[in-house]
């Protein structure tokens, strides 16, 4: 069994830190079973960080890596700011997100 961690996002998912954001994305696949986003310290986001997220998914699916989003931790501007964006249809950001 691998290494769980937690990815703690803080400030603006946008891209201007999309470099930084992938990067954390990036080291966490090394040598880890599961990875838990910790989103509560969230801002705002843009569509890089959700196609971030997306691509990290399906990352994490084809190295066989658990990936969820703490449900306690997802501000209720992210969820509305995922529906501006017209992405709260994508499959991917539905499970991340916990969204119905």
């Amino acid at each position: 069994m691998g290494l769980i961690t937690r990815i703690k996002i803080e400030g603006n998912g946008t891209v201007e830190n999309a470099k930084k954001i992938s990067t954390s994305f990036k080291e966490a696949l090394t040598s880890v079973s599961s990875i838990t986003l910790d989103l509560q310290a969230l801002q705002k986001i843009d569509v890089s960080f959700l196609q971030l997220l997306v691509s990290l998914d399906k990352e994490c699916s084809r190295q066989k890596i658990s990936l969820c989003v703490d449900s306690k931790g997802i501000p209720e501007r992210i969820i509305k700011a995922v529906s501006q964006l017209g992405l709260s249809h994508c499959s991917e950001i539905r499970m991340l997100f916990h969204l119905t």
